[in-house]
Parts: C-alpha cells; structure tokens; sequence
C-alpha cells in the first residue's frame, strides 16, 4: 500500500565489490595486495524480454486477484481498482526502465538500473523489484569469472608471456604444424571452462550464468549457455566451445581402463583435436604412471602398423639446456623413434577429480614429463619472437617448462582462490623443487587449466555484490516532492542514494580511463531541462549519459505497437537487440582494460572519484549528508564510520562498539568500569551483547547513557541534536525513540 504519487522512482545497486566466501578477491601485483572493487553489468536484457516485455492477459489478472484474496493474512482485494487492471489486457506492464549498457564495467553504488512509474500504477515501481533485482545473479557470475582471468593474466604477465606477440596452436586447428599468429596471448581465453551445468539448480540458472561466463572465456560445457547466447544474441554465430571429454561413466564401461584410453585416443587422437581424459576413476597415481603410458603405446603400434608418421617431428634435446630435472628421468619413457608416430595436433589433456587439487595437478604435469619429455624451449626474452602454447621458454633465467602434448585441466573443488594457489604453485620454481638453491625451473602456466562447476554458477547470492532495489523519489498528487533514501542506524552499508541523480559516463582526456559516476541531477522536473521522448510523458528525466532507456511504457497511442492488435503498451529498446554478443565481449574486453585501478587511481587523485571503492561523487555524498542529518540529528560521518548523537561510533558493518564502558584491569583482564558497574552492567552480559547474542536498544549504547541489568537505557529520550531533556520532561516509558525524524 502506498500514498498516493503522481511519479515515483527507484534503482538498483550492488552495494560493495564482490565477495566470494565472504572475503574480496585480491591480486597479488609487484609485492602488493590489489582488493578487486569493478563488477560487470549484465544480464538485464534477459530478464526484461522474458518476465516483463509480455503482454498481461486476462488469464493473469484473473489469477493474481484470486491469490492475493486468499494468500496469507492478505485476504483483501488487489490494490489497483479493477477497471485500471482491466484497461492493461492485451499491452505491456506500465513502467519504465532505464538501464546501464550490457558489458558496462562498474564500481559499487552506480546504479543498474532505474525504474519509473507514473499515476496509478506507481505501486509499479517496486511491484518488479524482486524480478530486477535478481540481476544480481549475472553480475555476479561475470564478475567471478572475470577476476579468475584476470588472475591467470596476471600470473601469464609476471612470467613474461602475457601482452607480447603470440602465437598459439590451442585449440589444434587439424593441420600439420599450422599455427594462429592472434597477437596478444589469447590462450587466455580458454584458462577456465564453465563445468557448472549440472552444479546450477535450473536449467535457467546455468544458461543466465553459463552466458555470463562466455563474456570472458571461450570454453564451456554449459550446452544451454551456449545455445542462447549463439541463437538469441549473436545472429547464429558459435559463442561457446569445447574439447571432447571422458567422463567416469566412460572410462569404467570399459573391461579394463586402458581399453578405454586406447580407444579414446584411437578416435580423437588422429582427428587434430585436443580430447581429455579423466583419470582417477580407480587409481589416479596409477591410471598417470602405469595405464595411460600402455594405452599410449598400444596407440602407437596401431599407428606403425598403418605407417602413419609424422615427418615433422622435431627431438628436443635437454642436455643442451642447463635446467636441473631431477624430478623427472633423463630421457622420457617413449623413445623418439616412438613419438614420431603421433600426430603433429596430438594433445592430451589429464583431469584430476579427486585428492588435493595442487598435489594432483603437480602429479599430472610430472607424469607428462617422465611420458614425453619436454616441449621444445625458446627464448623469451625477445619480444619479437612467436612463442606457441605448446613451447617451453625461459625468461629472467628461469626455464617454464610445459609437458609434451599434455596439458591438465582441474575442475575438482575449484574456486577464485584454488586457481591462484595453483598458478603461484606450479609457476614457482622454489616451491616445486625442494633444492632451492639450484631450482631454476617451473612450469609454464599455460600447462593448467581449470573447470569451475557450482563454485561458478551456484555459490553466489544476493549478498555476494550486495545487490538492492530502493525507492529513490516520489513526486505526489499535489505536486509536492520527496526525496527517499533509507538510512538505518544498525547498518551504514545499507544506506541509500537519494532522490534524482544521473550516471554519467567520466572519461579522461587521453581516452584511457572510462567508469560510470554517480551525479545529482542539477535540475527539477518542474522547471528542468527535459528531452523529448517517443511516448508516454512530454517530458522526460535526465538519467545521464551512461545510462539507457531499454524498455517503456509508453502511451499506446504513441507507442510503435500502436498498429498492432492488440495495441501494446511500450516497447523494447534497440539498445538491447542490437547489441551482439562478439561485440558485447569487445565491450567488456576494453571497458575492463579502461577501469584499471591505476586508472581508478588517476580519478581519485584529481578528484573526479573520492575514492576507488563507490562511485559516488562528492555531490551525492553530501546530499546523503544532508539527508542524514534530517533523518538523525547530530549525525557525524568519520571515515568509513558514522557516529550518532551521544552514541558510541559505528564501524561500516553498523556493528556496535561497547569499549566506553569496559576497561581493563591489572591482570589483563576486561571489566566494566566502576561507574557502570553501579548501574548494573556485568562484563558477561556486554560479551554477550558484543557477539550479537543478546540485543539492546536497537543495537545501540549510549555513550554516556544509564543502563540497568536488562540492558534498557533509563534516559533514552533526546532532542534538539542530541541535548538531553530536562529531568522534569522525561517520560516515564523506556522508549527506544531517539530524535524526531
């Protein structure tokens, strides 16, 4: 139930940066920790062509009314007279979204999008609220996956293969020796495979997520992802790919495992197609060391007796390189003789599934080696030299090595986190060789890859961006105004932007930094700027440059539907279709690389940003001042911290902080001071009171104010910012009422 408005508006932000297992993702760059704040809009598209650009039926209203009078204690009529419903058959929902582009890289705070509903059907507003809001999900899988490659591209840099001139043969192309001259490494875009399909809990989920995915990385097994996005959203064109894979249904159909290895190889091995295998169905140890390299070899007979050779093969000489292998044979087990009948494409990929995810890798990488021995190393250090994804190199005197033919992809358990474990693990010369003192090898990173299933797709929440749809602003029947920003007292985070504001696009003379802020709108509706629209309202609001209007409900009389039978009642924004998905990777790719936080950092410092963590500007940040002040008198903002009037200081989780009233004795240990100690407080009491155990006054302590053993403050009642009332004045009733608001 609302009051009555002729104009209302809200939005939807994400309130902090990313949180995976309740802690920020964090780089680890040139000796520092780098916190992770970006996140990457996306998903609005999908939810508003499937849940609110269709038509409202007489079947919908008829449903909604008969539940609503009888669904809990409602039990009252819908609250939108029938002949308004009934004038809705047959046209679009009556609101109006404006939205940030598809790809947009953004900070906390900026807002998602803004809803708009007008007259009647301002309960609108909010009525698809928990719809909108639930592009929290999308954000947050493009935001995960994104920090993952950024991971691998980082790693990819400190060893010296990210950003220079690349050439790769993954994935094989079939032909004999060919190689993809792409420039910079994209290899990159095949270092994390969407595994999460069957880990998703609908069908739904996994292609909303799946295609969140793609807009970082090539490879996914996610089948619905990539048909969606291929047929919806890229005219036709393939989005999504994948290797052929065994899974452990497979491999144990078989009367023995190396049966089913040598018949794996037999039908992808001479294809020029990369396959993988699983190899812990029994005995992961076992299946590297002693199964596989049988399968190899009965592949290798198979391949003599048809005399097919490779007359490419190339021997790699190790005595010729002073790297210490002690881990590995002298010479591998297969004998050149013998590898020179494989396929120039031939590639195996191992996957681990069970055991400890580094071990099991390292296990993997090692096996390879002792098989086939090591890839041809190049040097590195010339930036002008074509290095393959099959190469290994050296660089700052350290030999990365990568396993002849082998690869191997982890997907067991993997999260953001495992993936950099890894990464630092294999590529750490120290860590791998316990001979420190003459290690001078590693592998090279592109010899992992890595399979992310529910960690991906379905260990994500809400609370993950801290994702919320708030009122903003209500413009009422008498044309009086409000401007709506929620502030609780228990929790500063949750603090909303207030009343009208635009999102404006900031980029930088140089064009090298880009990010969306946060403005006040400088003008009234009344007497404002207004742009001419294409329906609906003669005027309309200025939401700023980065943002878009994506869908409408505009007059029908106006509308483009106005031909159509029956009449629709908005329409669906070219912003959304036109967009494909190739170029809404581009986007991504270049928004990412312009929102760097060196290049957030060059915002701050000349006073563009306050800070690199919200987008906020200043301007919004001293209207929600301002507003605080009306709501909480006495108000003071320190830091990330508020303090209210005769109030002890609030951290920015709005956690209470009771040290006014505990000190510590001689021996060590917390008391309540004497002054208190007189009003009934014990310290077990304030302990409890400290872990949320037992609540209080709203969560709040008075600084100075009067306890008794219930935790009830005697003089609750303040006024004028925070002055005290007169003894004569007080009321008798322990109300937890603290200022007029």
């Amino acid at each position: 139930m609302y009051d009555k408005g002729k104009l209302m508006v809200s939005y939807g932000e994400c309130r902090k940066n990313l949180m995976i297992d309740k802690k920020p993702i964090k780089y680890r760059i040139k000796g520092a920790d780098v916190e992770e704040k970006r996140l990457i809009c996306f998903g609005l598209r999908y939810i508003i062509e499937n849940y609110i650009n269709q038509p409202i039926t007489p079947e919908i209203i008829h449903d909604m009314k008969l539940f609503y009078a009888n669904h809990g204690f409602l039990n009252s009529p819908y609250p939108i007279e029938d002949k308004i419903l009934q004038n809705l058959v047959g046209k679009l929902p009556p609101i109006r979204i404006y939205g940030l582009p598809e790809g947009t890289v953004m900070l906390p705070n900026t807002p998602v999008y803004i809803v708009e509903a007008e007259g009647d059907f301002c309960p609108f507003v909010t009525y698809y609220e928990s719809i909108l809001t639930q592009v929290w999900y999308p954000i947050s899988v493009a935001t995960l996956s994104r920090c993952c490659k950024e991971i691998f591209k980082i790693k990819y840099e400190e060893v010296g293969i990210a950003g220079k001139t690349f050439a790769t043969d993954y994935p094989p192309t079939g032909k004999e020796g060919d190689l993809n001259i792409i420039g910079e490494c994209t290899f990159l875009n095949w270092s994390l495979h969407d595994f999460g399909f069957r880990g998703a809990s609908s069908i739904e989920t996994n292609t909303i997520g799946g295609m969140a995915h793609l807009l970082n990385f090539n490879g996914s097994d996610t089948l619905s992802a990539c048909y969606y996005a291929q047929v919806k959203y890229n005219n036709g064109e393939p989005v999504g790919e994948s290797i052929a894979a065994s899974e452990h249904s497979v491999m144990t159909s078989y009367k023995r495992e190396v049966e089913a290895m040598f018949e794996i190889l037999k039908k992808f091995g001479d294809s020029g197609a990369p396959v993988a295998i699983v190899m812990d169905s029994y005995d992961y140890e076992y299946s590297l060391t002693k199964v596989f390299p049988a399968a190899v070899k009965m592949y290798i007979n198979d391949r003599k007796k048809k005399n097919l050779i490779n007359t490419n093969y190339v021997e790699h000489d190790l005595t010729k390189n002073s790297i210490d292998i002690s881990i590995f044979r002298e010479t591998p087990i297969l004998k050149h003789d013998d590898m020179k009948y494989l396929p120039a494409t031939f590639a195996v990929t191992f996957r681990p599934d069970s055991g400890d995810p580094v071990q099991a890798v390292i296990q993997s990488l090692v096996a390879g080696v002792r098989l086939f021995g090591i890839a041809g190393i190049e040097e590195r250090n010339s930036p002008d030299l074509l290095l393959t994804s099959s190469c290994s190199y050296e660089y700052n005197n350290i030999t990365y090595i990568k396993p002849r033919f082998i690869r191997t992809i982890q997907g067991d358990g993997i999260s953001v986190f495992t993936i950099q474990e890894m990464l630092n693990c294999i590529t750490n010369p120290v860590l791998l060789n316990s001979n420190a003192k003459t290690s001078n090898w590693a592998f090279a990173p592109y010899s992992l890859l890595c399979g992310m299933g529910g960690g991906l797709l379905q260990k994500v929440n809400r609370d993950t961006p801290n994702f919320a749809t708030k009122l903003c602003y209500v413009k009422y029947e008498d044309n009086s105004e409000k401007i709506v920003m929620k502030a609780p007292r228990t929790d500063v985070t949750k603090y909303s932007l207030p009343g009208l504001f635009k999102v404006n696009n900031v980029i930088s003379d140089d064009k090298k930094v880009k990010i969306p802020i946060v403005y006040k709108q400088k003008q009234a509706q009344s007497g404002g700027k207004h742009r001419k629209h294409k329906g609906g309202e003669e005027a309309k609001r200025d939401y700023g440059t980065a943002m878009k209007l994506y869908y409408d409900a505009a007059d029908p009389s106006k509308s483009p539907g106005r031909n159509s039978t029956p009449p629709t009642y908005g329409y669906l924004s070219g912003n959304f279709k036109d967009l494909t998905f190739n170029k809404l990777r581009e986007d991504v790719e270049n928004n990412w690389k312009l929102s760097s936080s060196e290049n957030l950092e060059k915002l701050v410092n000349n006073g563009t940003l306050v800070n690199s963590k919200s987008a906020k500007s200043k301007e919004i940040i001293d209207l929600q001042e301002e507003i605080l002040q009306q709501i909480h008198p006495g108000i003071q903002h320190i830091g990330d911290t508020y303090k209210f009037a005769n109030t002890n200081v609030f951290d920015k989780t709005g956690a209470q902080q009771i040290v006014e009233v505990v000190a510590t004795n001689a021996d060590g240990k917390r008391v309540v001071k004497e002054e208190y100690v007189e009003k009934g407080l014990d310290i077990e009491f304030l302990e409890k009171l400290e872990k949320n155990e037992l609540l209080a006054t709203n969560n709040i302590l008075y600084k100075n104010g009067d306890f008794n053993k219930d935790g009830r403050i005697e003089n609750p009642n303040l006024q004028d910012g925070g002055k005290r009332k007169s003894s004569k004045s007080r009321p008798k009733s322990h109300s937890h009422s603290r200022s007029k608001h």
